[in-house]
């Protein structure tokens, strides 16, 4: 079952770890820098 995740991460490296990973597990992904961006999105 994938599932599409909003991951609101201020670490620039933390963020192309996720954008990589979750999707080779199956999921889509939706990686924004901070949380004011994250609650617009």
């Amino acid at each position: 079952m994938s599932a599409h995740l909003l991951v609101a991460e201020d670490d620039e490296r933390q963020a192309q770890v996720l954008r990589m990973y979750l999707p080779s597990e199956g999921h889509d992904a939706t990686v924004v820098h901070g949380g004011r961006v994250a609650r617009s999105t």
